[in-house]
């Protein structure tokens, strides 16, 4: 799921992401979980998150897409690449909405949770998750892609202890992490509050997770868990697709 023609500016409806530089290019993990993360919450009384940090922003796409989706909020971004994290403020600077986006050149492991003296309200990351196979010979695309850089358990960890009591965190994964993500959830205090598997088509089986985690102490009832196809039998988007996308793609 990523962006076959590799385009040096990716342009959405209302701003634009240059990604000639980032190792990880604009693709369909991270529009993915731009919309989809905390989509059509508002009927549960949560507010509108205030403070929403990107994890690992790369060219900065989730953070541009939580600007334009919560005109109130504050967003942080935070990527260990030195040429990812110039990309990303190149592409604040040149967005509608550059007074309230910042991006930190630094890892994450240790910048956080000393960084910043108030919780984040959403945290969002599309983070590296490969954990076995052949290294890429390319240094910033084997941080940017491979699991050793930042592992799982790691990001819930401190992720728990930098959101605020009612925050959410919001993550894209492969299908096949579910059990670990919701083993390491419990691990750290937290629960998964919704859960979409995402597949291209509804004859296939699922090849993406995106998960919202909350602090357990504050998950009442089940969780709500959804699937979610991409394209139909013709080809085309299905229709909870394009509901999602829609308000992004240049083309919707």
């Amino acid at each position: 799921m990523r962006n076959p023609d590799r385009e040096k500016i990716f342009r959405f409806k209302r701003f634009e992401v240059a990604n000639h530089i980032s190792a990880m290019k604009v693709g369909t993990d991270g529009v993915l979980l731009g919309a989809w993360a905390l989509f059509r919450r508002e009927g549960i009384g949560l507010l509108p998150p205030a403070r929403i940090l990107d994890v690992g922003c790369g060219t900065g796409l989730i953070a541009l897409m939580m600007a334009q989706r919560f005109p109130g909020a504050d967003i942080y971004g935070i990527e260990i690449d030195p040429a990812a994290a110039a990309e990303a403020s190149a592409n604040f600077r040149n967005s509608p909405w550059s007074e309230r986006l910042t991006v930190t050149e630094g890892d994450f492991t240790s910048v956080f949770p000393g960084a910043y003296n108030k919780p984040f309200d959403l945290i969002v990351s599309n983070p590296p998750f490969f954990t076995n196979g052949e290294h890429s010979p390319e240094a910033a695309r084997l941080v940017a892609r491979h699991e050793k850089t930042l592992p799982l358990e790691t990001l819930l960890s401190i992720s728990s202890k930098i959101l605020s009591p009612q925050g959410s965190l919001c993550l894209v994964l492969p299908a096949d992490r579910e059990s670990d993500l919701k083993f390491l959830s419990v691990a750290n205090r937290l629960a998964v509050s919704r859960l979409t598997l995402v597949s291209t088509v509804p004859s296939k089986h699922p090849r993406r997770l995106l998960a919202e985690l909350r602090h357990a102490s504050v998950i009442e009832g089940g969780m709500p868990t959804d699937h979610l196809s991409l394209h139909d039998s013709s080809g085309g988007f299905t229709k909870d697709y394009h509901s999602l996308v829609k308000d992004f793609y240049l083309n919707l």
